[in-house]
């Protein structure tokens, strides 16, 4: 499925993007950005982390207690980063820099599968393509056993928008 982010907004026109889950203990999608998904923010936005897909656990814990895919582009690389983006207590997993540990590098219009497996005390981040690693995986631990919540679906930014329309086939 094609969904796009229009320029200026911040989220996909899927209507049905986000869905109650119960225990959900994979998010898993196959993925490709196509060329619209490159892109330049000022120089203070540019390593913002825009959202792919993932869920979050208990009622409107998003910023409290949430697992997702993050994505960007990279423009010194020319590449799309794949980002473990996870929230666990209110605390996001970046270190002292407020970076997130990247998962995979991908080209536009390349094809990969990306999950998430939610172990008890762990999220496990994955990138394939043809069934081998894109990069290493990516383990983040977390403090709670994640119980019932939302998926989520794309999202561009955090303060700005969309510079132009961005496609990403999901």
């Amino acid at each position: 499925m094609k969904l796009t982010i229009k320029k200026g907004e911040h989220y996909d026109d899927n209507l049905f993007s986000t869905w109650p889950h119960i225990a959900q203990k994979l998010f898993k999608k196959i993925v490709t950005f196509d060329k619209t998904c490159e892109y330049e923010l000022p120089v203070y936005s540019q390593g913002n982390v825009n959202k792919l897909f993932g869920g979050y656990f208990g009622l409107f814990a998003e910023h409290k207690n949430s697992v997702r895919f993050g994505w960007r582009w990279s423009f010194a690389d020319k590449k799309i980063e794949l980002l473990a983006y996870v929230y666990d207590a209110g605390k996001r997993n970046w270190d002292e820099q407020m970076r997130f540990p990247v998962v995979a590098q991908i080209d536009l219009d390349e094809t990969v599968e990306c999950s998430i497996c939610v172990m008890p005390d762990s999220y496990v981040f994955e990138v394939k393509k043809d069934g081998k690693f894109v990069g290493e995986p990516v383990v983040v631990p977390h403090d709670r056993i994640p119980s019932w919540g939302f998926t989520q679906s794309l999202y561009f930014g955090g303060a700005e928008p969309a510079p132009h329309d961005m496609s990403v086939f999901m």
